[in-house]
């Protein structure tokens, strides 16, 4: 808490001040009436003018429409919606109204992540970033407080969007370098996913003197561009651990409990920082006897859902990891992924396997809440590296300022019925085992 409040602080002192195509004939009709021909020329060129227009119409101020279906991509200067539909709409209604309030001298923060997730190719959700959106939310209404910040300037809050696996990082850059100035912009956060598009927007925004604030991306070279002797990004802060202490921590984990055959799944995607990070750290520390590599798509998909991508691959590994029958998997990949892989796994059969521990990364946490479609013939414990818990408060004296003044404005007493464990595959779901 004080790191966020001197951080903050510092902020908003700084937010004031090919071959060519080949013609094609008309029909002899048009040819003979050049007055018909002539009209469907402009009728054709009018109509792709209106398309256009109209497409660009439908994203507000800072953002630009792309795809089909449409997202909008950019910064979103107005909080309007970003496709169709948009599940996050209340979240963006909500900032509108906050943000109208603020009067006086302002300092501008931008959450930039990819917001509209699509859930047959992305492997994130809308319900994480609703959870990520509505903190945010809640820290800047706190910092807002004067009962916390006095008379210091106060916070404006914004949204950027760079699509699916961010791949528009650069219009959602560009987007906040313009308006840099008439929003007071001091500080970018979010940046969720740790991908080489997202370390090179890491790297454009740090150049152009924009502190970057990763909130949990835990990549150890997401602070690096992905361009070959690139140098470190020197206004990137990270909060969450790296993929090298995660991996050390599942190391020590399994050490402890005296695990002797371990089996490393790992995707082996190059764009994929987050994996490739966690794989290489894990097998430096553990040196695990078994590997089974995978690669998970990138880009929109087609032809296929990344969920019978993934599992038709996981399916695929099921006679090997019999033949192996570790007595631990360390799954290093993404948490939705993992899903995948449970319900592969069990649904090709035990094997003689029984109850399986899986070990994973942080990641996991995309699958809170969600189901996880098991036969019942392979039981699961999972466990993964979190960041953060609810018993953190009890590291503070309880005398402390922080905790009062956290505890009268904010804390929820239904908060503290939740405690972390390692839940079993028969419950449905997956919550945390703490390392």
């Amino acid at each position: 808490m004080t790191l966020f409040h001197d951080v903050l602080t510092g902020l908003r002192r700084r937010g004031q001040g090919g071959e060519p195509p080949r013609l094609v004939r008309f029909p002899n009709v048009l040819q003979r009436h050049w007055i018909i021909s002539s009209l469907v020329v402009v009728l054709l060129i009018g109509s792709g003018s209106f398309v256009g227009w109209h497409q660009s119409q439908k994203c507000g101020q800072g953002m630009i429409a792309t795809g089909s279906p449409y997202v909008c991509v950019g910064l979103d200067l107005d909080s309007t919606a970003f496709k169709d539909n948009d599940p996050l709409a209340d979240l963006e209604n909500t900032i509108a109204q906050r943000n109208r309030t603020i009067s006086g001298p302002f300092a501008t923060i931008v959450l930039l992540e990819d917001l509209t997730p699509d859930p047959h190719s992305d492997s994130v959700s809308s319900r994480s970033h609703r959870h990520s959106i509505e903190g945010a939310i809640t820290a800047v209404s706190r910092a807002n407080d004067p009962r916390t910040s006095g008379a210091l300037p106060k916070i404006k809050f914004l949204l950027a969007n760079y699509g699916l696996g961010a791949e528009a990082w650069q219009q959602a850059v560009d987007a906040i370098k313009q308006n840099r100035m008439s929003e007071h912009i001091v500080a970018v956060t979010g940046i969720g996913q740790s991908l080489d598009t997202t370390r090179a927007a890491v790297a454009a925004l740090s150049a152009a003197g924009i502190a970057v604030v990763g909130a949990d991306t835990t990549a150890d070279n997401i602070n690096v561009a992905p361009d070959p002797g690139a140098k470190r990004s020197t206004n990137f802060v990270r909060v969450a651990p790296t993929n090298t202490e995660e991996a050390q921590a599942a190391a020590n984990y399994i050490m402890q409990h005296g695990y002797r055959k371990v089996l490393l799944v790992k995707d082996v995607n190059e764009g994929d920082s987050y994996a490739q990070t966690l794989a290489s750290a894990f097998a430096a520390d553990v040196k695990p006897a078994y590997t089974e590599p995978y690669r998970s798509p990138e880009g929109a998909l087609s032809l296929a859902t990344r969920e019978q991508l993934m599992s038709k691959m996981f399916a695929e590994m099921h006679s090997d990891i019999c033949a192996i029958k570790p007595e631990l998997i360390y799954f290093a990949g993404r948490g939705t992924d993992l899903g995948y892989f449970l319900t592969a796994l069990s649904s090709s059969g035990a094997c003689g396997l029984g109850l399986l521990d899986v070990l994973t990364g942080d990641d996991a946490q995309n699958l809170f809440g969600g189901p996880i479609s098991t036969s019942g013939d392979l039981s699961f414990t999972v466990f993964y590296t979190a960041f953060a818990y609810t018993d953190e408060w009890n590291g503070f004296p309880s005398t402390s300022d922080y905790v009062k003044n956290y505890q009268e404005a904010y804390a929820k007493p239904s908060l503290k019925k939740y405690r972390p464990i390692a839940a079993r595959n028969e419950d449905k779901k997956v919550a945390s085992g703490l390392l």
